[in-house]
């Protein structure tokens, strides 16, 4: 039977929103997920620090559709071309128009950046701030080998890493020349996820004028720099750049004074954190897939990736055809990013009483909501 009731529209068919059962079966939803004591904001701050506080530059990728665009908010720039394409216009970068996606890229550069926000390209944005490496802290994540290239053991390593409160970053390392006689470190190395890097050291007249450190990215020698000096300077700095990716840094001593090695300070970066946001207007799950949108944007740099899909689903047909394709998205940015993005499913606001009687759609945004918490749940 349908019940119907007369308004500004003539009749109307009643909208079911929820039932005695509806509701239980979201409580009991809610109590799972606080039986996993999974707390969804807490687990991606823990994991953005985690990443900040290590060597690489981060990014963050936004997946959706008009609302993670930026549309409604003041400001906000044209939306043409429209095509559900990559190359489909995008929304300014600068927080004059408060999207969430701008408003979310403000707060990491005011907190965990320089305050600055650079546009790379239309939707991406970055912050940078410089981010000090230290080789003590970090032990595990260097490698060590002697001039001979025998591996050298984190143990052994950090018996010549010594407190020295004349260099800014409070300690150094003896990195030896290539004639010192000794199984200690002559050369170090470690791999880095950015476009630069740089090396501080100390230089001093222990030595010659071949006093030489070696600075290979990826075994293609960038540079070297020279440590001899009459008179000890720190916080000397060489730094090189190359194209944003994965990198391997190797630093060795080719010094030939039998007495010489270097003081090498720590490694240094301009960590870069990305805001990229892709939302696509009028954009569903399906598009995602078969047009190929995610494969054209989500790779293995991407570090979280916030999806928020579903708003355009409604004016598909089947409920469970929107969770399988949800599920679907979720698989393709594991495999694309090589399962090395954190995904966060994101929900909208609910439908207005006017929205939710819409024809056009099948289903309500508390549906949405409730499929996507599912997902999350499910694939958690």
């Amino acid at each position: 039977e349908t019940r119907s009731f007369w308004g500004s529209n003539g009749w109307t068919a009643w909208v079911r929103l929820a039932t005695v059962n509806d509701v239980t079966t979201a409580k009991n939803e809610v109590l799972t997920a606080l039986d996993k004591k999974v707390d969804p904001l807490n687990e991606f701050r823990k994991n953005l620090f985690n990443k900040l506080n290590g060597f690489n530059s981060v990014r963050l990728k936004l997946v959706g559709d008009s609302i993670t665009w930026g549309a409604n908010a003041s400001n906000a720039s044209s939306t043409v071309p429209r095509d559900k394409t990559m190359n489909d216009a995008r929304n300014t970068t600068d927080p004059i128009s408060p999207s969430w996606a701008n408003l979310l890229r403000k707060y990491i550069a005011y907190t965990f950046g320089d305050t600055s926000i650079t546009e790379d390209r239309p939707g991406s944005a970055y912050t940078k701030r410089k981010k000090t490496i230290s080789i003590k802290d970090h032990i595990k994540s260097f490698s060590f080998k002697t001039a001979s290239g025998v591996a050298v053991s984190e143990s052994v390593a950090l018996q010549v890493i010594t407190d020295n409160a004349s260099a800014k970053n409070g300690e150094t390392m003896n990195l030896l020349g290539a004639n010192f006689v000794a199984n200690r470190q002559n050369e170090f190395s470690f791999d880095i996820v950015a476009d630069n890097v740089s090396i501080l050291y100390s230089a001093w007249s222990l030595g010659d004028e071949n006093n030489v450190c070696e600075v290979y990215v990826d075994g293609v020698k960038a540079g070297q720099f020279n440590y001899y000096s009459a008179t000890q300077t720190f916080d000397n700095e060489f730094t090189t750049s190359f194209t944003y990716g994965k990198h391997t840094i190797r630093v060795k001593n080719i010094a030939t004074h039998a007495s010489s090695y270097a003081l090498i300070q720590c490694c240094a970066t301009e960590q870069k954190v990305w805001v990229i946001n892709e939302g696509i207007n009028g954009s569903y799950t399906g598009d995602w897939i078969t047009r190929g949108l995610m494969s054209a944007t989500v790779n293995p740099y991407d570090d979280f990736v916030l999806m928020q899909l579903g708003t355009n689903d409604r004016g598909t047909k089947g409920v469970s055809a929107f969770k399988s394709r949800l599920k679907t998205c979720v698989d393709l940015i594991n495999s694309l990013s090589n399962n090395n993005a954190k995904i966060l499913l994101l929900t909208s606001v609910p439908d207005s009483p006017t929205n939710a009687l819409n024809h056009a759609y099948f289903f309500n945004m508390q549906t949405v909501d409730t499929v996507i918490s599912r997902v999350a749940i499910e694939l958690h």
